[in-house]
C-alpha cells in the first residue's frame, strides 16, 4: 500500500454551489477516481465534501459564502490530517485554498493540537489566531527573518509552505486588482496583504511567510502583481522550471522543505494549454499538457513534506466533449503516482 489519501470536495464559489468551476470536483469522483487511485495501491476512505448548514446557505454574499466554506474546509483538512491522510483537495476555485491552509497550520507533524480555542478567537479550527493583516509575527514581512517566532499565535501549530501553479498570479489587493475579482486575490489573502477577516474565518492562524511560498508556471500576470513578487522577494518559476524539472525546481523544493514543517500543492488547472483543456479555470494562452502537469507534480509530490496536493476550476459544465476531464485525470493520476509510503 502507498498512501491514505482523503479526497475532499469544495463545490462552493463566489457565484453559488454546483455552477463553473463549482461543477468539477463531483464530475472527477463520477469519473471513477476513487478507483483509479485504488488501483495505484493508495488507501483511500469515501470523499468527504463541504457543506454549509441551510442557515449559511441563506446567508447574503458570495465573499462571505467564501468565508463559510473555508472554515468547513479547515475543519475536515484537520480531521484528516489527525487519521494521518494525505490531502486530495477538488475544488471549486483557488479561494478554496484558504481552508485547506488553514487546516494544515492547526494541525502539527504527529496529529492535532490538544490545546483549546483561546477565549475570543475567531478561528473556526479551534486555534488562537495573529490578528496582523499582513505580517507572520506583527510586523511588515519585509522585517522579518523567515525563522523568527516573535508575535506568532502561542499555541503549536505546523508551518505551513505554498506552492502556487497557477496560470496567474493571484497576487492582487482590492487596491490593486483591474477587475476587482477576488479569484485574483487568494495569494494574497494567504500571505497577509488584504482581506484578514477571509482569512481568519478561513482558520489562517498566521500568515504565510513570503519566504515560504513558491510561485509555479505564471504566464498572464498583472503589472502591479510582477512589482508585489519583486518587493516580497517571492520566486517564480516559469512553465520551462516545471516541463524540465529543472535545478530551480528542485533547488526551491528542497530549500522550502528545509524551513517549513508542511507544503501544500495548490494548482490552478488554468494552468493547462486551453488549446487541450479549454474548460480549465480562465483560460490563458500557452500552458502545459495533462501529462508534462503530471509529471511536475509528480515530483513535487515526492518530497516527504508535501501532505496536501489540490485542482482546482474544472468547468465540468462547460467540458461537453470530455477533452478537459480526459487533461485534468491524466495530470492528476501522474501525481499520485508520485507519493510514497509514510515511513
Amino acid at each position: 500500500m502507498k498512501r491514505k489519501i482523503q479526497i475532499i470536495t469544495l463545490s462552493y464559489n463566489v457565484q453559488g454551489k454546483g455552477t463553473g468551476g463549482a461543477s468539477g470536483p463531483g464530475a472527477l469522483i463520477r469519473a471513477g477516481l476513487v478507483g483509479e487511485l485504488r488501483q495505484q495501491g493508495h488507501e483511500l476512505p469515501e470523499p468527504v465534501s463541504v457543506q454549509l448548514s441551510p442557515e449559511e446557505e441563506a446567508q447574503y454574499g458570495g465573499w462571505n459564502r467564501v468565508a463559510l466554506a473555508g472554515g468547513h474546509l479547515c475543519q475536515l483538512v484537520k480531521k484528516a490530517r489527525a487519521e494521518g491522510s494525505f490531502i486530495l483537495g477538488l475544488l471549486a476555485d483557488c479561494n478554496g485554498c484558504l481552508g485547506v491552509l488553514g487546516g494544515l497550520q492547526n494541525s502539527l507533524r504527529g496529529g492535532l493540537s490538544d490545546s483549546p480555542m483561546c477565549e475570543g478567537s475567531n478561528s473556526p479550527c479551534g486555534q488562537p489566531i495573529c490578528e496582523s493583516s499582513n505580517s507572520s509575527c506583527g510586523q511588515p514581512q519585509g522585517e522579518t527573518s523567515p525563522g523568527e517566532t516573535s508575535g506568532w499565535p502561542s499555541e503549536p501549530f505546523s508551518r505551513v509552505g505554498l506552492v502556487y501553479v497557477d496560470a496567474h498570479g493571484d497576487y492582487n489587493t482590492p487596491d490593486t486588482s483591474p477587475s476587482g475579482m477576488l479569484g485574483g486575490m487568494p495569494a494574497a489573502v494567504a500571505a497577509g496583504k488584504c482581506l484578514p477577516r477571509l482569512r481568519n474565518r478561513s482558520g489562517i492562524l498566521t500568515p504565510v511567510l513570503y519566504s515560504d511560498i513558491i510561485m509555479a508556471g505564471m504566464r498572464d500576470l498583472d503589472e502591479l502583481e510582477k512589482e508585489a513578487f519583486a518587493e516580497d522577494g517571492l520566486p517564480v518559476l516559469r512553465e520551462k522550471d516545471l516541463i524540465e524539472l529543472s535545478p530551480g525546481l528542485r533547488s526551491a523544493m528542497t530549500d522550502l522543505s528545509g524551513r517549513v514543517d508542511t507544503i501544500y500543492v495548490h494548482v490552478d488547472l488554468d494552468i493547462l494549454d486551453p488549446s487541450v483543456a479549454p474548460a480549465a479555470g480562465l483560460p490563458s494562452p500557452g500552458g502545459l499538457t495533462g501529462e508534462r502537469l503530471g509529471r511536475a507534480l509528480r515530483h513535487m509530490v515526492g518530497y516527504e513534506k508535501v501532505g496536501a496536493l489540490s485542482l482546482v476550476s474544472y468547468r465540468a459544465d462547460q467540458d461537453a466533449d470530455g477533452r478537459t476531464l480526459q487533461e485534468v485525470m491524466k495530470s492528476l493520476l501522474l501525481a499520485t503516482s508520485g507519493l510514497r509510503p509514510v515511513a
